[in-house]
């Protein structure tokens, strides 16, 4: 199938063994959701994203465990910027806190709308990574965005380094500073209580909520929400 033919589905509790709740939406376009992505709303409902195989198409439900109706699709004013960097593709989302949302999609351009989320949102400038000291130049993907520690945060991988950079700002818009590596796989990552320690290597970035640890599922409230999967078969952590 490859990547094309991704489809999005459900994974709960926060702890293995995991359960596969099927398809989010199998009703819609057979379930197809490459590049999943997911955040808690103002009014504490739920949405997904999926981007890049469609574009900024987003899924609403009350419940983690659904039903996901269709809300509509992102939509993106150029702002008298380029317009294929906001084109809807590996984008990453987030609640601002002043109560907007913030994108950042593949392209490494910011986009916000105040206007709720489906937007418009307004291009805010070039790619973040432009110019930026110590970042590779080439091959980078998959950013996600939070806000912590009164400061913005992106982690963008770079697929052919197997690495991934860490960058902030104190806006969400300006003054991006590269704080280097976020993961290498030759250096120690995380060490548990048992003593074991993992290496990570370069693989899909997904959302990251203040209190949890970032990781390739999203967790929301301790719950995984969504996940792609591809050629019919369900994917978990290993």
């Amino acid at each position: 199938m490859g990547w094309l033919g991704r489809r999005a589905c459900g994974q709960r509790p926060a702890h293995r063994p995991y359960i596969d709740k099927g398809l989010a939406w199998p009703d819609n376009q057979g379930g197809k959701g490459h590049n999943v992505t997911a955040l808690v709303l103002p009014d504490k409902s739920y949405a997904v994203v999926v981007s890049e195989t469609r574009p900024g198409d987003v899924f609403v439900s009350k419940s983690l465990d659904g039903p996901w109706k269709q809300l509509g699709s992102i939509q993106v004013d150029a702002n008298g910027f380029e317009a294929r960097e906001g084109r809807m593709s590996n984008v990453s989302m987030m609640v601002r806190p002043d109560g907007g949302f913030e994108i950042v999609a593949r392209s490494g351009a910011i986009m916000i709308s105040t206007n709720g989320i489906l937007g418009p949102y307004k291009l805010q400038g070039r790619s973040i990574y432009s110019n930026m000291p110590g970042l590779p130049t080439r091959n980078l993907e998959d950013p996600v965005v939070w806000y912590s520690g009164g400061m913005y945060h992106v982690v963008v991988n770079c697929w052919s380094e197997r690495k991934a950079f860490h960058l902030t700002s104190p806006d969400g818009i300006n003054n991006w500073t590269n704080r280097g590596l976020a993961y290498d796989p030759a250096t120690d990552f995380i060490r548990y209580t048992d003593g074991t320690v993992n290496h990570w290597e370069k693989d899909r970035a997904s959302r990251r909520v203040p209190g949890e640890w970032p990781c390739r599922l999203l967790y929301i409230r301790g719950h995984r929400c969504a996940q792609r999967s591809g050629a019919g078969k369900r994917q978990s952590w290993q």
